[in-house]
């Protein structure tokens, strides 16, 4: 599990800080961002925030997921996709 402070997080990426202020605007939003280990590792998220109030309070709740994975998977079929349709357009030469 990764833990960053919203701080540390807008100080790395001004895009996310305008996500942020959209929460306070629309009641939400959503982004996608690289975030970069200590250890250098670079990790796809997926990034969410929603406001609520409380009384008079408004607070902001986020949550990051992890979507190396799914980005994984999705490079995997292009390339497979790429790769059926190079030997589709091979057999159409071979049999012309």
């Amino acid at each position: 599990m990764i833990w960053m402070s919203v701080n540390s997080l807008v100080k790395r990426n001004k895009r996310i800080a305008v996500k942020i202020a959209e929460v306070f605007e629309k009641g939400s939003a959503q982004a996608t961002s690289v975030l970069i280990t200590k250890s250098g590792e670079k990790i796809p998220f997926l990034l969410e925030g929603h406001e609520f109030v409380d009384g008079e309070k408004i607070y902001f709740m986020g949550v990051g997921l992890n979507i190396s994975k799914q980005m994984k998977l999705e490079n995997d079929l292009v390339r497979a996709e790429r790769a059926n349709q190079e030997h589709l357009e091979e057999k159409i030469i071979i049999n012309d």
